[in-house]
């Protein structure tokens, strides 16, 4: 197995003739704990797809072919960025989508977890709306096994990043924020980024020490519902969906 950091995603575009994002879509947020490609998240991702208007999917480690092989969806396009690869697989972040991204950048973790382990790190996409407004997404999985100091460098580095784009914006992920220090840490990026955070039942989000590890943080649109399906047997994270939709048009 070989650890990697790299800060050009892979990207493949799929075949759906879709130029923008509708102004109501869905959003799955969900640790599937080195699987994703199987027909069972298959036939889930379809489900959901027809049941929540499904357009983008972040998904943190994912177990994925190389950039030429096609999202489980149909005709849905998808960017990447592992940190691990063993032989033809790779693992890490996936974000898929009904359009195609029109910017997609890997941002990996300056540390590692510990002296040997892996890096972390975001996928940062773009995506246009019809009347040309742009959504930034931002799928993260956040350091672990470090200092909170290593945490919060990382947090900073990603907020430098956003706080030069403006309007719509979705971070989201595994933040692995598992003391209070690290949630007092990922408050103050939500408030210095003026961001909402979707509420999910306490008792179903994956907890380490008490504390919740998956968040979907927003701006500039507004939630129309969520859930949390429990689906013990699939990861040890349940996923996160949303349906969002853009205000005033």
């Amino acid at each position: 197995m070989f650890f990697v950091s790299e800060t050009q995603p892979y990207c493949h575009t799929g075949s759906a003739p879709i130029t923008s994002l509708p102004h109501r879509f869905g959003l799955l947020c969900w640790n599937v704990h080195k699987s994703s490609d199987t027909l069972r998240y298959r036939d889930l991702f379809r489900q959901w797809h027809r049941e929540w208007n499904l357009n983008l999917l972040l998904l943190q480690e994912a177990r994925m072919r190389p950039a030429s092989t096609p999202f489980l969806l149909p005709d849905f396009s998808y960017c990447s960025a592992p940190n691990l690869r063993l032989g033809s697989l790779h693992y890490g972040l996936l974000t898929a989508s009904s359009q195609p991204a029109i910017e997609a950048t890997a941002l990996p973790s300056r540390a590692r977890e510990g002296v040997l382990g892996p890096g972390k790190g975001s996928l940062i996409t773009r995506y246009r709306f019809s009347e040309g407004r742009e959504l930034t997404v931002v799928n993260l999985h956040g350091i672990n096994f470090r200092a909170s100091s290593i945490y919060a460098r990382e947090l900073d580095t990603l907020k430098s990043l956003l706080e030069e784009k403006t309007g719509p914006l979705i971070v989201a992920g595994d933040f692995n924020s598992w003391s209070a220090t690290r949630m007092r840490i990922l408050e103050t990026f939500r408030k210095d980024l003026e961001m909402q955070s979707v509420s999910f039942p306490i008792e179903r989000i994956k907890k380490f020490r008490g504390y919740p590890l998956d968040h979907i943080l927003y701006r500039d649109l507004l939630c129309e519902r969520s859930v949390l399906p429990d689906l013990p047997h699939d990861s040890d994270h349940n996923p996160l969906l949303v349906e969002f939709s853009v205000p005033f048009f």
